[in-house]
C-alpha cells in the first residue's frame, strides 16, 4: 500500500513539516538541560550486552526527560530530581538495547503492510493532537483515514512508519514471547490452591530478648572460630581508593554583590514613590509575595539575626535598604512590634516579636561563577599531569581527600553513588589522573590510589565487630536449643 503512495509524492509541506518538528522534540531530544551530562564526550557512558552507549545517546534521552519534567513541573528542576531523571535515562537505554538486541537475535521483522495495518489502526497519540486531525477539537478518525488515503501526503506517512516501526517490532516481540508460554492442568491446580487454601496454626513463639539481655559470653576461641566458620562472610570483591580534589559549585561574593544591586533597586524604586505591595508581588522570591510580603508577628529568636537587626533599626512603618541574611537579600518594612507582655508598642527597649512584610531576592549561584569553578578545576587538571597531582594540589592550595575503600557497586565517600565516576575509577589503572567530571554540588579530578584485590579482610582488623557477632549467634543457638527442648 505504501509502495503504491510512494508512486504519486507530491509535496504535502505542511503535514510533513509538522510531524517533522514533532519527531525532532520527541524522539531526537535536544540539549534542554543547558550543559552536557557526561563530561567526556569521547568516552562510551557504559555497555550494554558489548554494545557501547555513546554519551551523545545518554545525553538525548536525558535531555527529552528534562524538557518533559519542565513541561510538566515548570522550569526549575531540583538536583535530586535531575539525578533522578539520568537514572531514568539510562534504565531506558538498557532496556531498549536489550530489546532491540534481541529482535535482531530474533530476525523480527515487520512487513509493508503490518505497518499500513498498525498506523491505521492505532493513531499514534502525537497525531491525535494535532489540528489537521481534529473536528470541533477532537480527533476525527474518519479525517485520519482520508489523509492516510491521499497519496500526496505519502512523505507525511514515511515519517510516521519510521516513528512507529520499533513500537510495531516491540509488540511482535511480545508476541514471540507469549506465544512461547505453556500453562499446564497442573500448573493451574497448584495456582488455584496457593491463592485459595487456607489454614489455621498454633506457635510457640520464643523471643530472642530472653537470650540477648544481657548478651552471653564468649572466649577468645569462641569469637576466632565464628570467624573461621563465616570466613565467607567477610570476603571482598576488588577495592579501590581514589584521591579526590572537590571544585564546589558555591555561591560567591560576586554572585551576593550582583543580587545586592538588584535588591537595591527595588528599595530605591520603592522610596522614590513605587508601591510595596505591587514590587513584592512582581519580585518577590518566597510564598509571601502573593501575600503582599507579609511575615506576620515572629519571635525575634526564631529569625535570622541580620534580619532582625535590619528591622528594628526602621521606624513603624518605613522600609530599608537591601539587607542580607542566610535567606538572600530583603527589602523589609517594619508593620509592627510586641513587648514582653505581648502588647504593641513603639518602644524599641523590649522588643520580643516583630511585624514585617519584606520583598526576597534569593542568590543563586551563577553560570559565571560556574565557569570561573570550572575553568579553576582545569588549571588543576593540566597541572596535575604535568607536575603530579599532589604537587599541583599544594601549589594551588586545594585540599586533596583520599576516600575509603569501596566496591565497584558501592557509594563513593564524598561523591556519593557516581555511576560515571564509579566506571572511571575500576577501568582505570593506579596513578591515573582523570578528567574533569561533575555533580549536583561539584566539579571534581580523581586519581587512582590503590587498589585493593579481592579477598577476605583480617581477623584482627573486624575483631571488635566479630565479638559483637559471636555473641549474637551464641544467643541465637541457645534459643534454637531451648526451643527444641520444648519441641
Amino acid at each position: 500500500m505504501f509502495e503504491l503512495m510512494r508512486r504519486f509524492i507530491k509535496p504535502g509541506i505542511y503535514l510533513t513539516l509538522t510531524f517533522f518538528t514533532l519527531l525532532i522534540v520527541v524522539q531526537w531530544g535536544g540539549d534542554f538541560a543547558g550543559r552536557s551530562q557526561f563530561a567526556n564526550p569521547n568516552q562510551a557512558v557504559g555497555v550494554v550486552n558489548g554494545e557501547e552507549v555513546s554519551p551523545e545517546l545518554f545525553n538525548r534521552v536525558y535531555s527529552n526527560l528534562f524538557a518533559n519534567e519542565q513541561a510538566q513541573s515548570g522550569p526549575e528542576v531540583s538536583e535530586t530530581r535531575q539525578s533522578q531523571l539520568r537514572a531514568e535515562a539510562w534504565n531506558t537505554i538498557v532496556a531498549d538495547m536489550i530489546l532491540q538486541q534481541a529482535i535482531a537475535e530474533l530476525g523480527i521483522a515487520v512487513s509493508e503492510q503490518e505497518l499500513f495495518q498498525f498506523i491505521r489502526l492505532n493513531p499514534p497519540q502525537i497525531l491525535r493532537n494535532q489540528p489537521q486531525f481534529m473536528t470541533d477539537s477532537l480527533f476525527d478518525y474518519q479525517k485520519y483515514i482520508q489523509i492516510m488515503s491521499d497519496p500526496a501526503n505519502a512523505p507525511f506517512w514515511a515519517q510516521v512508519e519510521q516513528y512507529v516501526l520499533p513500537q510495531v517490532r516491540s509488540a511482535k516481540m511480545q508476541e514471540v514471547v507469549t506465544s512461547g508460554a505453556r500453562v499446564t492442568i497442573e500448573e493451574i491446580r497448584r495456582e488455584f490452591v496457593r491463592n485459595n487454601e487456607e489454614a489455621k496454626f498454633a506457635v510457640v513463639n520464643l523471643t530472642m530478648k530472653r537470650f540477648t539481655d544481657p548478651y552471653p559470653e564468649v572466649t577468645p576461641e569462641e569469637v576466632r572460630e565464628f570467624y573461621d566458620n563465616n570466613i565467607e562472610t567477610y570476603i571482598y570483591p576488588e577495592r579501590r581508593k581514589i584521591d579526590l580534589t572537590l571544585f564546589p559549585k558555591e555561591i560567591s561574593e560576586d554572585d551576593w554583590e550582583r543580587v545586592k544591586l538588584d535588591c537595591q533597586q527595588i528599595s530605591d524604586d520603592i522610596h522614590a514613590g513605587s508601591d510595596f505591595v505591587q514590587m513584592a508581588a512582581l519580585y518577590g522570591e518566597d510564598a509571601t509575595s502573593s501575600d503582599s510580603g507579609n511575615l506576620g508577628f515572629y519571635p525575634v529568636e526564631d529569625l535570622d539575626s541580620q534580619y532582625v537587626a535590619g528591622a528594628i533599626a526602621l521606624e513603624i512603618g518605613a522600609v530599608s535598604d537591601a539587607v542580607r541574611s542566610q535567606f538572600g537579600w530583603h527589602v523589609i518594612k517594619l508593620l509592627g512590634i510586641k513587648d514582653s507582655l505581648g502588647e504593641e508598642t513603639e518602644s524599641k527597649d523590649d522588643i520580643t516579636q516583630i511585624n514585617t512584610a519584606h520583598i526576597l531576592l534569593q542568590v543563586k549561584v551563577s553560570n559565571e561563577t560556574l565557569d570561573n569553578v570550572l575553568d579553576k578545576a582545569r588549571q588543576f587538571r593540566n597541572s596535575a599531569e604535568e607536575k603530579g597531582f599532589a604537587q599541583a594540589a599544594e601549589e594551588m592550595e586545594i585540599e586533596t581527600l583520599v576516600t575509603t575503600p569501596f566496591r565497584e557497586t558501592d557509594a563513593i565517600q564524598y561523591l556519593g553513588p557516581d555511576f560515571f565516576a564509579r566506571e572511571y575509577v575500576f577501568k582505570n589503572e593506579i596513578g591515573t589522573i582523570s578528567g574533569i567530571y561533575e555533580n549536583s554540588s561539584n566539579y571534581f579530578v580523581m586519581r587512582v590510589k590503590e587498589i585493593l584485590p579481592e579477598g577476605a579482610q583480617k581477623f584482627e582488623e573486624l575483631q571488635q565487630g566479630l565479638e559483637v557477632a559471636a555473641q549474637l549467634d551464641k544467643a541465637k543457638q541457645i534459643c534454637r536449643d531451648t526451643l527444641q527442648q520444648a519441641y
